[in-house]
């Protein structure tokens, strides 16, 4: 699977783009990466296509200079890649944190337009999701800085602790997950979580078909007119888990 770079003068982004009848646009979580996501092609149909993004400040994307506000300025590297590969429909899967992306592309026709469906894995929508992100949305910088360095060295033992299944992916991915840029990483997670605590995506997309894929121990969640799928034998990385039935039902949905 090729990857691409898309670079100006104050980041460089890298993306793998494979084109297809229907394009399934992965958008990662809190200091995620796309490397989570390549089983994808193992299990899809060979007509669909997908779109992986490391923005900068994850995995080998870079910040030369780190901007005001990370969702916005994101979200203008995507229309910049999307524009470029001639993009104009994808089946949107968001997971955990990257809900909160959702808040912004709601207000922009860009987005609106080219979103036909959205596909929620184990998603953060309340507080009581946050978990981590709120661990981190507590501490001042100075605190930050050290629990940080801590999360980094033993990362490679953290990381297994949230997974139900053994992943043969995974010291390649704990060790593209550990580049992520600190500052990048704070400031996205304060504006991810206020949007989420200020319950600013309760409306976003309504006319949107929108599915669920959770972990089984959810199961007990209230029930809503939204379809949902629970996932045996997986925690909160559903897709590493349990990557066969995960893309399985986002492909045969799209």
């Amino acid at each position: 699977m090729k990857e691409y770079l898309e670079s100006k003068k104050n980041y460089k982004c890298y993306y793998n783009f494979v084109r297809g009848e229907k394009l399934f646009f992965f958008l990662n979580g809190l200091a995620g990466i796309k490397n989570f996501f390549y089983s994808f092609k193992k299990y899809k149909k060979k007509t669909n296509g997908l779109l992986l993004v490391d923005f900068p400040g994850f995995g080998k994307s870079k910040y030369f200079k780190v901007p005001k506000n990370i969702i916005r300025d994101h979200l203008r590297i995507l229309k910049i890649i999307l524009k470029k590969n001639k993009i104009n429909e994808i089946n949107l899967v968001v997971f955990s944190l990257s809900t909160a992306y959702l808040e912004k592309m709601n207000k922009d026709k860009f987005f609106t337009k080219r979103i036909k469906k959205i596909f929620f894995l184990d998603p953060s929508l309340k507080k009581e999701d946050l978990d981590w992100s709120m661990t981190i949305f507590k501490k001042n910088k100075k605190q930050y800085k050290k629990y940080i360095y801590m999360y980094k060295k033993n990362l490679r033992r953290i990381f297994p602790l949230g997974l139900y299944n053994k992943n043969s992916q995974i010291d390649k991915i704990t060790k593209q997950m550990k580049y992520f840029d600190e500052k990048v990483l704070f400031k996205l997670n304060r504006e991810s979580v206020d949007i989420i605590l200020k319950n600013k995506l309760k409306n976003v997309f309504k006319r949107v078909k929108k599915f669920y894929l959770l972990p089984q121990n959810k199961k007990k969640i209230k029930k809503t007119k939204v379809k949902k799928f629970f996932i045996n034998k997986s925690k909160h990385y559903i897709f590493l888990d349990n990557p066969k039935s995960t893309y399985s039902i986002l492909s045969k949905n799209g």
